[in-house]
């Protein structure tokens, strides 16, 4: 009977615990939810030590329209894509001698809709890899272009900036993997933050300058920046 008595009790302070617990939810519940929000819109990765970002706007990549046997006189060739009404080419200018010019080998090019050339990038030299890859997001219509730099080894890549049928260069990425077979398009993320593109990449350590004196480094929010038409390093 003891026992009967102290089950009963038992259940009757649990029942008293979970109205209260229930209670207690219910009237903390908006400030839960205000506090989720606080969280998530000063957990921004990759501001810089001066800055806070608001409205992450997040790039991947995607397959554009490629455009088989296409020619070009003056140019080698090696991928072409159309994109709206113009197309981007990438080849080798063969109009340019490097014994005589600075601005020499593969290129990236804009033609309009007469196939005319409305943009040249500056030429890379003789490399043995210039591949474009194409990242996009869901906010706006720009189209950034990472062009993979390769030679027997991977070394960075050049960035351009596809919007309202124009193409801005944004800069050089120094940066791949930490190890040979790791390029900058395994590990690289684009977001827009504010009035800015971020380029940051997913791995613990990178390898910076790989065609120089490369150095591995600690990945400690290591990142490029691109703001008012100027990219910069924040290592």
């Amino acid at each position: 009977m003891v026992k009967g008595i102290k089950s009963q009790l038992m259940k009757n302070k649990l029942s008293i615990y979970v109205i209260f617990l229930t209670l207690f939810s219910c009237a903390d519940t908006s400030k839960k939810v205000d506090n989720v929000v606080e969280e998530k819109s000063i957990s921004i990765e990759g501001n810089s030590k001066s800055d806070n970002y608001s409205g992450e706007n997040t790039y991947f990549e995607f397959k554009i329209d490629t455009l088989a046997n296409f020619k070009l006189v003056g140019f080698d060739v090696s991928d072409a894509y159309q994109i709206d009404r113009n197309k981007i080419v990438v080849g080798y200018d063969k109009k340019v001698n490097p014994d005589l010019e600075r601005d020499w080998g593969d290129k990236l090019l804009l033609l309009n809709t007469k196939d005319e050339i409305i943009f040249t990038s500056r030429g890379v030299g003789d490399v043995y890899l210039f591949e474009p890859h194409f990242y996009k997001n869901k906010i706006n219509s720009k189209i950034i272009i990472v062009c993979q730099l390769a030679y027997e080894y991977f070394f960075g890549g050049e960035v351009f900036l596809y919007e309202n049928g124009k193409i801005d260069y944004v800069g050089n990425i120094d940066i791949d993997g930490n190890d040979e077979e790791t390029s900058l398009i395994d590990i690289l993320k684009v977001n827009e933050k504010n009035d800015r593109l971020v380029f940051t990449f997913d791995s613990d350590s990178v390898t910076y300058k790989p065609a120089n004196d490369a150095i591995l480094l600690k990945n400690n929010n290591i990142r490029y920046e691109y703001k008012d038409k100027k990219m910069t390093l924040f290592k």
